[in-house]
């Protein structure tokens, strides 16, 4: 719960809200600006930038995406415990493909009556009224 009043919240917003345009502002000039050194790493694979005036150091961090797992293999060989993981909300629905899949086969159009709302999110919006 906030320590502020609705009145210090809302004189807050002002600022929030250039903060905010600020902080895109500065991301757009940050992805520009960076660009060309992602070039170089790019041709450079392993290799890294080193400002030795300063430290300041640029290279690439490798990072794990999320684990995937070969549900068709595991309904095929354990369709047991497939239903299992799936009653369970192990496996989701690929929003992506299954809506390239709409109108292209009969499985889209037989399982489309199983489709409900996942759960959703909230977005905090600070923005200036049209006027």
């Amino acid at each position: 719960m906030s320590d502020f009043t609705e009145a210090e919240l809302t004189v807050m917003l002002r600022g929030l809200y250039a903060i905010k345009h600020q902080r895109d502002d500065l991301d757009k000039a940050y992805k520009k600006g960076s660009q060309p050194v992602r070039d170089w790493l790019d041709l450079h694979p392993g290799d890294f930038l080193r400002d030795g005036e300063t430290g300041i150091v640029a290279k690439y961090q490798e990072r794990n995406g999320p684990e995937d797992m070969d549900v068709i293999g595991l309904a095929q060989e354990r369709p047991e415990l497939c239903i299992d993981l799936a009653k369970r909300g192990c496996l989701r629905l690929d929003n992506g493909v299954w809506k390239a899949l709409q109108g292209k086969t009969a499985a889209a159009l037989d399982a489309a009556g199983f489709l409900m709302s996942g759960k959703g999110s909230v977005a905090l919006l600070i923005e200036k009224e049209e006027a």
